[in-house]
């Protein structure tokens, strides 16, 4: 029986998880959130699950700037715990002498603090583009940022896949049709398994 290879024109990551180890106090995130809403808008708002909140909830351009940088003050205090998954960028080589070229990011972290986690580690011009907390639109689990990375790619959602390593990343893959891959199944993956192009 002949097995049909999957096209693959694009991989699109997680960061925190997924590329790298990276968390932050989320009850510090939270609290920080209510207090900062409060303090502009004079009502506490409950931030849990933060972004989602702030998606549908905060709708003022300024206020959601204040709120996006206290998540960005607080995320930048961890960049030093971030070392790259070995596994990961092996895999991740191993696609491109296969021939991928396309590489990008949407995570629900700061774009800057993703730049300077992967700046130390000499891997930021792998991935382009990176997409999170100011350029999504919209959070995951929405898939519009991954639509929107496709897009920028002229390529089909099906003919990308997206790896992470939570239930919003495969929800949000799932949304967008896009081929989903935990992290710990997609560095067993073996890229002749693909039709890459």
């Amino acid at each position: 029986m002949n097995h049909v290879k999957r096209v693959l024109k694009g991989i699109i990551f997680d960061f925190d998880g997924t590329l790298g180890p990276f968390s932050v106090d989320l009850v510090e995130v939270r609290q920080a959130l209510a207090k900062k809403h409060e303090e502009l808008v004079g009502y506490r708002l409950a931030f849990s699950p933060y972004l989602v909140t702030i998606d549908r909830h905060v709708h003022d351009p300024q206020v959601k700037d204040a709120l996006f940088e206290v998540i960005e003050k607080i995320e930048a205090r961890y960049i030093e715990q971030f070392k790259p998954f070995a596994e990961v960028f092996r895999k991740i080589q191993e696609f491109q002498r296969a021939g991928l070229t396309r590489f990008a990011i949407f995570a629900n972290n700061a774009e800057t603090v993703i730049h300077q986690c992967l700046e130390k580690h000499g891997t930021d011009d792998l991935f382009e583009p990176v997409i999170g907390l100011r350029l999504a639109t919209e959070h995951k689990p929405s898939p519009q940022a991954l639509y929107a990375i496709v897009d920028q790619w002229k390529i089909a959602p099906s003919e990308a896949m997206y790896v992470g390593d939570t239930t919003p990343d495969a929800h949000a893959a799932a949304r967008a049709i896009l081929q989903y891959f935990d992290v710990r199944d997609f560095i067993n993956l073996n890229p002749d398994e693909f039709k890459i192009s």
